[in-house]
């Protein structure tokens, strides 16, 4: 079942019409981070930082724009990146760190799966593109029911179990600040039961990237 808290969110200047698209597992979480970072003047994001400091916290509006799965989060966050452009996103790859690009391989599958959707929903994303309108509540679903009928086999489920370790939000955040704080890799590696470079991957947000 779909949480209401799993959705893609915006964040909307009232006094210059900008804006700043993410995505949330636990969107009151992630709402609270944003607002905690903002006030401590030390939000990640710069340009967002700077319209808290120069208009104020009551000029950004926070609002969800998509409510989804969670296995569906970083695929509508992309495409509403592409369809809304946000000034205020830096990157316009979902979820990726400064300088990302993808491997030509993983080019190949994003082509690959493209030409695999169905033709309506390949028209509506690209209408969607050129008009620079949201998606309808109609074409949503759509997409949405494509996704969840992907089946992935045991081999990729067990590669992805692997890479990102099975953590609860709770646990990578714990992670996170304990990183922070100065433990170590190996300590850390060895209290979560996993590897020292899930360990790092998850501190560094290269993986559980919407926490």
């Amino acid at each position: 079942m779909t949480s209401y808290r799993t959705c893609i969110y915006q964040i909307r200047n009232l006094v210059s019409g900008k804006t700043y698209i993410g995505s949330a597992s636990n969107y009151p979480v992630r709402k609270s981070v944003h607002l905690n970072s903002l006030r401590g003047g030390r939000h990640r994001n710069r340009h967002l930082q700077s319209a808290y400091d120069k208009y104020g916290e009551s000029s950004l509006e926070f609002s969800k724009i998509l409510i989804c799965e969670k296995r569906d989060l970083l695929f509508y966050e992309q495409r509403a990146i592409d369809c809304l452009a946000p000034e205020y996103n830096i990157h316009r790859v979902a979820g990726s760190p400064a300088g990302y690009s993808h491997s030509p391989e993983t080019i190949e599958k994003m082509k690959s799966a493209w030409a695999n959707r169905p033709a309506d929903i390949r028209e509506k994303i690209a209408a969607a593109d050129r008009s620079g309108e949201r998606h309808t509540e109609k074409s949503r679903r759509a997409i949405a029911d494509h996704q969840r009928s992907r089946v992935r086999g045991d081999s990729e489920r067990r590669k992805i179990a692997l890479s990102v370790g099975m953590f609860t939000e709770a646990q990578v955040l714990l992670i996170r600040e304990l990183r922070s704080a100065g433990a170590k890799l190996s300590d850390l590696a060895a209290r979560f039961n996993t590897s020292s470079p899930v360990i790092s991957n998850i501190a560094n947000r290269k993986t559980y990237r919407w926490l």
